[in-house]
């Protein structure tokens, strides 16, 4: 596996690729991501096996240690994580740029996902490619749209919960698949969606600075999404014995 210093900084989960929902309840940003912005902690491990990071919370970036300052604030052990659990990281650069890496080093990647898939369920991916600036300005923009009065927010609504601002209390389980269930609470959070492409004219467009962040990030994320399900593709077909095509998820 590549050495640490090669790879980008910031972690991102998997969940990442398949939302982008931003939440401004209690004065912070909702998002599927984890971020580490030092390589210090991270001991490389034999080649094939996934880097693990004791304690990842220790590294994360001073934006996201106010998230969990605010979850801390409620409980103390909101953000919890045992001393001695160590978490896989995996770096999926050579997915990303397939023509300067070696068929031997986009296996090692697929061995890793195989195995952390089948044993932690669970891992981190680095190498992603997405710079720690766009990550600082979509969250600086995100803080200064939910800072905003709610008449002004409401003014990206859509009305139907799905595309653009929802407020705190407007939305629940229930309400969004129909369950017709009275006992639902509603949702403590107010968000902001919107769907890919970001031109789609299903969107609403937020303040030009929050939009364009976010349009940055998921046109991003396309080839951090492209490159996963081609890894996934090569360790189902690895796990099961069979030759799938590159496309397979994807179709």
């Amino acid at each position: 596996m590549r050495n640490n210093n090669n790879v980008v900084k910031n972690l991102l989960t998997l969940a990442a690729l398949f939302a982008i929902v931003v939440d401004g309840s209690a004065e912070y940003v909702h998002q599927p991501i984890s971020l580490c912005s030092s390589q210090e902690g991270m001991a490389a491990s034999p080649e094939k096996n996934a880097t693990m990071i004791s304690e990842p919370h220790k590294y994360f970036p001073t934006q996201i240690k106010h998230i969990v300052d605010a979850a801390n604030a409620f409980s103390p052990d909101a953000i919890g994580l045992p001393d001695d659990q160590s978490y896989p990281v995996i770096d999926i650069s050579p997915w990303l740029n397939p023509s300067m890496s070696s068929d031997k080093e986009k296996e090692d990647v697929v061995n890793q996902v195989l195995e952390e898939a089948t044993t932690s369920g669970s891992f981190n991916i680095i190498g992603h490619g997405i710079d720690d600036a766009l990550f600082d300005r979509l969250y600086t923009a995100a803080r200064s749209f939910f800072s905003m009065s709610l008449e002004q927010k409401m003014g990206y609504s859509s009305g139907d919960n799905l595309i653009g601002y929802v407020a705190n209390k407007n939305e629940s389980v229930a309400a969004i698949h129909k369950s017709g269930s009275t006992q639902e609470q509603k949702d403590l959070r107010e968000t902001f969606s919107m769907s890919y492409p970001p031109n789609n004219d299903g969107n609403v467009e937020g303040p030009h600075e929050f939009h364009n962040a976010i349009s940055e990030y998921t046109e991003q994320l396309q080839s951090v999404e492209k490159a996963i399900k081609q890894i996934f593709t090569a360790a189902l077909s690895s796990a099961k014995g069979i030759d799938l095509p590159t496309t397979y998820l994807k179709d």
